[in-house]
């Protein structure tokens, strides 16, 4: 019996793909994670990762917890890129899981992740015009000069 069959629909892998707001929280965790400096670094690896959920569900099939599996092969995917931009530096292992969501919360309701994102880039240290274009960026689905 061929096992990665019944997981050929495309209807069923869409459906099991993030929405945006899930792709934020995912990526707030990585910034958080490895540091403002590696923004652009993050959401590259969290694209690589919703490829790779492209081409490998339909064989291997769904996994249990889909966001789960995205940030954990964003994150390898990330210590990749940071490592070979940096051999020589050594990089920790997990030492502490995020937090799981509180299931108290509102829908729409942006996470702590998320929010730590959105202070950071509005530091007053930054000029005016990167303020918004990093807030903009933090929170919408595409980035903002994709938008206009």
């Amino acid at each position: 019996m061929d096992r990665a069959a019944p997981h050929r629909e495309p209807g069923l892998i869409a459906q099991a793909l993030p929405d945006t707001a899930v792709q934020r929280r995912l990526l707030a965790l990585l910034v958080r994670r490895f540091g403002l400096g590696h923004w652009a670094a993050a959401e590259d690896a969290l694209q690589q990762a919703l490829l790779r959920a492209l081409e490998r569900w339909p064989l291997d099939g769904l996994p249990l917890s889909p966001p789960a599996w995205l940030y954990r092969v964003a994150q390898r995917q990330l210590i990749d890129t940071l490592r070979s931009q940096q051999p020589l530096q050594d990089w920790p292992e997990d030492l502490d899981p995020p937090a799981p969501a509180c299931p108290q919360r509102l829908q729409g309701e942006l996470q702590d992740e998320e929010l730590a994102l959105l202070f950071a880039a509005c530091h007053p240290a930054l000029p005016p015009g990167t303020q918004l274009l990093l807030a903009l960026r933090a929170v919408l689905p595409q980035r903002p000069l994709e938008a206009l």
